[in-house]
Order: structure tokens, then sequence, then C-alpha cells
């Protein structure tokens, strides 16, 4: 199989590009001269850094999550044109599709762009499939019968074994970010015994953690424990959660880090934290990556799709009637704005999960 290519289309998410690094290795070590061509979006580049599985990657400066209806749909549509140039361009031999696309478009990759193997996953991410009248352009079509007890990282990585009939398994690959310590241990310098992570936020506006919770933990936890509080946040935006937390607690060591670092400097300072606890978003699977210590909450989406895998991960869990509400299963769901199943997860709980973590 002498220069077949094969092209990823890489989520949006950080945390779901994580787990789609776990594949790369598992291409290469089925043929290592199958070319991989990655289409990944810019908040995630810098994750491939000292990838060697990738050959090629084209950068799509596109956005898909706008609040606006009308402008995530306008996104999505010149998405799909990035798209089919960067398929045109390289002319590969495999497609994976790992998320549901509009059945016209399977058609088109197989009848006007010549790929001979289209490889489709159903209910791989949103619990809905192409239409059978498309179905005959896919080379293979995996089915997952129990979409609720399979977890995304397995889901893209069970793909990959049926499109090459490999049974290797691997693990999320992260960059080497250890030339960044000595400003990581700037930034955190005179910390005390131990350095606790909060990520009071999601790249969602409606993932965050309820302020008084926050509050309550942190005091719990430092009454405890000789600790240092750092808070972080997903996403572009600014919150004042690390100010309003120091007003509020100003005899306690609580350090603003909302926007302080790089992604790739915000993954060596997980690597050298004693704990992260955050919502349920990406820097929980970095963590897992980096080997270090984490509780992950959830509340709007499914932990047993995307819970950090990793022995030192607690994931809590409301399991509240509405959950799921993400967008992940419909992306014009009705999000509560007053997170109720968060609000599910006490003090108490989380507080013996740090216990089980620190002892």
């Amino acid at each position: 199989m002498k220069n077949k290519r094969i092209i990823l289309f890489s989520p949006g998410h950080i945390g779901d590009f994580i787990w789609l690094t776990s594949v790369f290795s598992m291409i290469k070590s089925y043929d290592k001269n199958i070319k991989i061509i990655l289409f990944l979006s810019k908040s995630c580049k810098n994750l491939i850094e000292e990838n060697l599985n990738i050959d090629t990657f084209v950068v799509n400066e596109k956005l898909f999550f706008n609040k606006n209806k009308i402008i995530r749909y306008i996104y999505k549509i010149l998405f799909i044109f990035d798209f089919f140039k960067c398929i045109k361009l390289f002319k590969s031999d495999y497609l994976l599709i790992s998320s549901t696309p509009p059945g016209f478009f399977i058609m088109v990759f197989k009848k006007i762009y010549k790929i001979k193997n289209i490889i489709y996953g159903r209910f791989v991410f949103s619990g809905s499939s192409i239409g059978d009248k498309y179905l005959k352009y896919c080379s293979k079509v995996i089915n997952f019968e129990k979409i609720s007890n399979i977890h995304i990282m397995l889901r893209l990585q069970l793909l990959i074994r049926a499109c090459f009939n490999t049974y290797n398994l691997s693990i999320p690959h992260l960059p080497s970010t250890k030339y960044l310590f000595p400003k990581i241990k700037s930034l955190t310098k005179d910390s005390k015994k131990y350095k606790i992570v909060f990520c009071t936020r999601g790249a969602e506006s409606w993932k965050f953690l309820d302020m008084n919770f926050l509050k309550s933990l942190i005091l719990r936890i430092n009454n405890s424990y000789n600790a240092t509080f750092f808070v972080i946040g997903s996403g572009k935006e600014m919150f004042n959660d690390a100010i309003n937390l120091k007003k509020e607690l100003p005899n306690i060591d609580i350090r603003d880090f909302y926007n302080k670092t790089s992604l790739l400097e915000l993954i060596e300072l997980i690597r050298n934290i004693d704990l992260l606890i955050s919502i349920d978003t990406g820097v929980v699977h970095i963590a897992a990556a980096v080997n270090t210590p984490v509780i992950s909450l959830c509340g709007p989406t499914l932990p047993v799709n995307s819970a950090p895998i990793s022995h030192k991960g607690i994931t809590l869990y409301s399991q509240r009637e509405c959950s799921p509400c993400d967008a992940q299963i419909n992306v014009n769901s009705k999000i509560c704005k007053d997170m109720k199943c968060l609000k599910d997860i006490t003090v108490d709980m989380t507080f013996n999960a740090v216990e089980k973590i620190l002892k």
C-alpha cells in the first residue's frame, strides 16, 4: 500500500481533538507508508507539535460554535467549502467520517472526488445516521448500537480498526512542553504544598460552576490541606470568577490564571500540579494525557462518553433525567441557564473525591 493517503477531519473542541490523536499511531502501525492529512481547527494547531505521525495538516480558520444561529450555519457552509478544497487538493484514498455529514456529501466524495474508501461510523457523535440511500457510497459502515455505552475515543479507534483490520490500541498524544517549565515555575512560585487548579468554565457558555459551590469547596479544602488555588477557564471569553473568589476569600492563596497562559503553557501547568478540579471540558483530557489527577464534574454531558480516561481520574455525575442536554446530541437543544444538574453535585461529594486523591 505505497503512498496511500487518508484524510482525517478534526473536531473543533480541544477535548475531542485529544481523543482523535490516539488514532494517528494506530494508522501508522498498520502501514507506515500511509500519509495522514489532518484537517483541523486553528485552536488545536499547537497540539500537533512533535507529532511525527502527521504528514500534512490544513488549518481551518472558520468558527463552529457561534451563539447566533444564522451566523453558525454560515460558518458551517464556509467550512464545507474549505473541506472540499482540502479533499480536492490531496486526492486521498481514504476518508474517515467521525461525525454525521449530510448524505449528499458522501455521494460527492465518492463520485466527484473519486475517494475509493469512505468509512462511516453510524451513531458516532450525533446519534443520527445518513439516509440509507447514501450508504451505498460508503466502503464500510460501522454500527455502534449502544451509543451511550461507548466512549468517544473508543469509537474513533473502532473506526480505524474496522478500516484497516488492525487490533492495536493507542492513547492520545500531546507535544512535549518541558521547555516551558521555567516559565510555569516562575508563575507558580511561592506556592504552598499542594497546587490545585480549578477550571470554572467550559468552551461553551452554558458550561460553568456555581460560585457558591466553588467558594464552599475551596474553604473546605483549605481547612484540611496546605494549598494554593489557581483559577482558569476554557474558551476566549473573560470572566471574573477568580477575582470574585479572591474578594470573597481574601485570606486564601487564590491566583487568577484566566487566559494568562497559551495552550502549551497550560499543558505544562497542568503537568506540574497536584490536582485539577474542572467542569467537563478539554482541560480534563489534558490532565488525563499528562497523568495529572483530575476530578471532572459532569451534568449536561454523559461521563460514559466523555470522561477523562485516566486511572487518576474521578468523574462525578448527577444523573438527572434531562441529562445529557449538550450540543453533541442536538445543536438546537434548549440549555437551562442555572445548571441544576451540576448543582446536584455537592461540596461533600467533591471533597470526598479530593480526599481520595490527596490522602
